[in-house]
């Protein structure tokens, strides 16, 4: 399913977020919550009701929605007071103000000419199309508990039969094939991956292999 408004486009089946075709990066509650508002824009959502739809079971102060919500307006570049996309309902909750038009997301081309891994160690993690968080954070998708890794260090991408990455203003830097990364790199296989000390390694498996990738 994808979802568009104004100039964005958020694909939910690869959880992407496309500013004019661009992949942003936003946290995975942030995009959970933006899905929902957006998803949803005929109504407003009480406070309550999207602690349970975010944080089910799990008791959270509306500080943790406050955060969200203004990830999600610094990201769209949205102003609280005259709002474009999210609005706050005053003593209740929030809704979703600008037209969204919702279409069937397209399919993946069949055929496509490999699919990603990363590897370090003895481990190694299938990339699934869309947007994939490398760091320290728990919430990160591919999790390295390192000094010297950012908690959102890297984050790589899997969209038309492409693999990039990109550094996400990390301390200590994010190397590629041993350069330094400054904006989005186009990932080959084999290629050396530095998360600051951390080192893992992309690689390309062709879809008609029957064998993964090892260590």
């Amino acid at each position: 399913m994808r979802l568009t408004f104004s100039s964005w486009t958020l694909d939910a089946d690869r959880r992407l977020l496309l500013d004019d075709g661009e992949a942003v990066s936003l946290s995975p509650k942030a995009f959970d919550l933006l899905r929902l508002l957006a998803e949803h824009h005929q109504r407003a959502f009480s406070k309550g009701e999207l602690h349970q739809r975010l944080w089910p079971d799990t008791f959270v102060t509306d500080g943790n929605l406050t955060i969200l919500v203004a990830e999600i307006r610094d990201v769209l570049k949205d102003d609280a007071d005259r709002p474009r996309f999210i609005r706050t309902v005053r003593r209740f909750g929030y809704a979703f103000c600008a037209t969204v038009v919702r279409a069937d997301a397209a399919p993946v081309a069949a055929g496509g000419s490999h699919s990603g891994w990363v590897i370090w160690g003895n481990k190694s993690v299938a990339l699934a199309e869309g947007e994939t968080i490398l760091g320290r954070a728990l919430d990160a998708d591919i999790r390295f508990n390192v000094p010297g890794v950012s908690r959102r260090h890297a984050r790589i991408v899997v969209a038309d039969n492409q693999v990039t990455i990109a550094d996400l203003q990390s301390e200590n830097g994010t190397y590629v094939a041993g350069e330094r990364i400054t904006g989005v790199a186009t990932l080959s296989d084999g290629d050396e991956i530095l998360l600051g000390p951390m080192s893992i390694v992309f690689r390309v498996v062709s879809p008609d292999s029957s064998t993964y990738p090892m260590p």
